[in-house]
């Protein structure tokens, strides 16, 4: 038996475009992104911005984000996120954030939040020590999917 896969192309070259600005000063960073991915073929394409910021005032550093996708056909999702990282000590850092992303009806009209709580530990200038606590729920056509993530780990720099 023999098999063939045969590729056909109407001439049209699939194309994806990105750009990304970031601002950081002192204490401030944001940053905006923005790219569209034009498949083969002529189809719609699907547009991504995102938008990032976050702020150190010494005691917590606060996180925000937002983000869209536009897809063929109006199948849109939205999300947002807010969290924060305080350092307890110079080696301990306790972190926590809150999500939540949406569809609208033609992407399926799920919406999903979750919130999650982080340690991070500095073992030495390349080791950190880290645990953290993830909680979500999927929410399809009244619905709910919990899942919830337990992770202990250390990381190491080479």
């Amino acid at each position: 038996d023999k098999a063939a896969a045969t590729a056909t192309s109407n001439g049209d070259a699939s194309s994806v475009t990105s750009l990304n600005v970031q601002y950081a000063a002192g204490p401030l960073f944001a940053a905006f992104g923005y790219q569209s991915d034009k498949p083969q073929g002529g189809a719609a394409s699907t547009d991504y911005t995102l938008l990032r910021a976050n702020y150190d005032f010494g005691v917590a550093k606060l996180l925000a984000g937002y983000g869209r996708k536009a897809a063929p056909n109006s199948a849109d999702t939205t999300d947002w996120e807010l969290g924060a990282d305080f350092p307890m000590s110079a080696a301990l850092t306790l972190s926590g954030g809150f999500a939540r992303s949406s569809d609208n009806a033609a992407a399926g009209n799920a919406t999903r939040t979750g919130y999650g709580f982080a340690a991070a530990y500095s073992l030495s200038k390349r080791t950190t020590a880290y645990g953290g606590f993830n909680s979500n729920t999927t929410s399809v056509a009244g619905t709910d999917t919990d899942a919830r993530t337990l992770a202990v780990g250390v990381k190491h720099t080479f």
